[in-house]
């Protein structure tokens, strides 16, 4: 579950407790946003300046073997559906709330490539 601004993964809590006896749930926070870290001793803009890369990265640390469904929230639109057009073979579904569209990036198009 991917939040937007000014939300942050608390947004996502009831359904997370409405899904979570069948389905993995998870639902991070970009960095900077909600309770996660505050990295400024490393220099990074808050929120971070690319969180399509740190989904990617995210996503990738999570061992998955299962295609996923993808659950987005206002900017986490576009953060996830990123992740999606760069890897479709991953995805499984995609549920998209109170989102907009976004022109594709002229540079960098794919997140984490």
């Amino acid at each position: 579950m991917v939040h937007g601004n000014p939300t942050w993964s608390f947004f996502f809590v009831s359904w997370i407790k409405g899904l979570s006896s069948r389905y993995r749930c998870i639902a991070p926070d970009h960095i900077g946003c909600g309770l996660s870290a505050r990295p400024r001793s490393f220099g990074i803009r808050l929120p971070s300046p690319q969180p399509g890369d740190d989904l990617h990265a995210f996503i990738g640390t999570l061992g998955l073997e299962k295609k996923i469904t993808l659950v987005l929230h206002d900017w986490g639109g576009m953060i996830g559906a990123a992740f999606a057009v760069c890897h479709p073979e991953r995805i499984a579904r995609l549920v998209v709330l109170n989102t907009a569209a976004f022109p594709k990036p002229s540079t960098n198009p794919c997140h984490g490539r």
